[in-house]
């Protein structure tokens, strides 16, 4: 068996990259001026539930605790750690934002526009 050891910087860098793709994601289908603002449009009903349970009492007020991609980034992460995988944490962070403060959506917007700036790069 090979063991390959990845220094914690590599490893989170490797994390973040992925994160930083999966807001694009969600916040590419914020750009299209459509009500929904979510990755796929649809949140299925788990994803709901969560929003439901955890937008006001945890997402939102993280988010507002830290307005930054680290932030954001760590929402996504607390999210995946509850079982959900990249796509639907940001359609929890997406939906979460857009009914219950959305007031940071613009700071998802420069998320999104600065990975696709390091994507291009």
């Amino acid at each position: 068996m090979i063991r390959r050891t990845v220094h914690k910087r590599t490893a989170r860098r490797r994390i973040i990259g992925t994160l930083s793709a999966a807001v694009l994601i969600g916040t590419g289908a914020g750009y299209i001026a459509t009500p929904a603002a979510r990755a796929d449009g649809v949140l299925s009903d788990t994803e709901s539930a969560y929003v439901l349970a955890y937008a006001s009492t945890a997402v939102c007020p993280t988010i507002a605790e830290y307005p930054s991609k680290a932030g954001v980034l760590g929402v996504a992460q607390a999210i995946m750690d509850d079982g959900f995988a990249a796509d639907s944490a940001v359609d929890i962070i997406n939906a979460s934002v857009q009914d219950y403060c959305p007031k940071y959506w613009p700071l998802l917007q420069r998320i999104g526009a600065q990975a696709r700036g390091e994507q291009a790069a």
